[in-house]
């Protein structure tokens, strides 16, 4: 029989060898952005990505985003040498969009009742351009990364891929797009440290949240910790507060 030390290392072993399968995965730089370096951040601060059905697709869809994004700049590029750059009018600010990516709505395939709609770039930037759109601060679709009630490392995981990817999709068009960093409440002390690498790290202009997490609304004074430390950071970010589903749990039930 295995010593408990033991059987630690063997689990220690297996979780890297996991991680070291998704960083094969990961693009190495998505326009500054090392997504790599974020598989191994998150699996440094214990947080299990492989836990997800999704990563693989999420991380598929992070690389086939940036060789489209790469293809568009050629060309654009070569437009803008044999005709010259046209200027842009537009100085609209979009502070109320959502992104939904194609493997998000693979785990929420309705949302308010109707079906989860699509959502892709490329028509989200011709949307945007239509209405004289110049940025947007994209926001992930409710319920955010409460999808799996109850179970904290899933929902930890989850607001972490939520991040990654849509910091990678800001650095493919830094110009257009910027986000709102998603944090796993109802746990608190996750938050924070979600909250302070998604700002700091992947610079995420401020952070969006639900008016309640798991039947917790925001006012709850289990979540104070939360605004504690959000209220003591210097930069002061934004909070953009989304409704959602509400729930009350009752009998351990909602």
């Amino acid at each position: 029989m295995k010593s408990f030390t033991s059987l630690l290392f063997l689990g220690a072993l297996a979780y890297t060898a996991v991680a070291d399968e998704l960083t094969d995965l990961a693009p190495d730089d998505v326009n500054g952005l090392n997504v790599t370096q974020t598989i191994v951040d998150s699996s440094n601060s214990g947080i299990d990505l492989s836990l997800l059905n999704c990563t693989t697709d999420a991380l598929s869809f992070i690389n086939t985003a940036a060789t489209a994004a790469n293809s568009t700049t050629a060309r654009r590029r070569r437009h803008h040498h044999h005709h010259g750059k046209r200027a842009n009018t537009g100085n609209g600010i979009d502070v109320h969009s959502h992104l939904v990516f194609p493997w998000y709505k693979d785990l929420v395939p309705t949302t308010g009742g109707s079906p989860t709609p699509d959502w892709t770039v490329e028509d989200h930037l011709s949307f945007s351009a239509g209405l004289s759109i110049t940025k947007t601060i994209l926001g992930n679709s409710a319920p955010q990364a409460n999808v799996f009630f109850g179970n904290k490392a899933l929902t930890i995981a989850l607001a972490r891929l939520i991040n990654i990817s849509t910091a990678a999709i800001r650095s493919l068009y830094p110009k257009k797009i910027d986000f709102f960093c998603v944090v796993p409440l109802p746990y608190v002390s996750d938050s924070i440290a979600e909250a302070k690498y998604c700002l700091d790290t992947l610079k995420g202009v401020g952070i969006t949240t639900m008016t309640n997490h798991e039947g917790l609304y925001l006012g709850n004074s289990a979540l104070d910790g939360f605004w504690s430390y959000v209220n003591s950071r210097t930069d002061k970010p934004i909070i953009y507060v989304h409704p959602t589903t509400p729930y009350i749990k009752v009998n351990n039930k909602y």
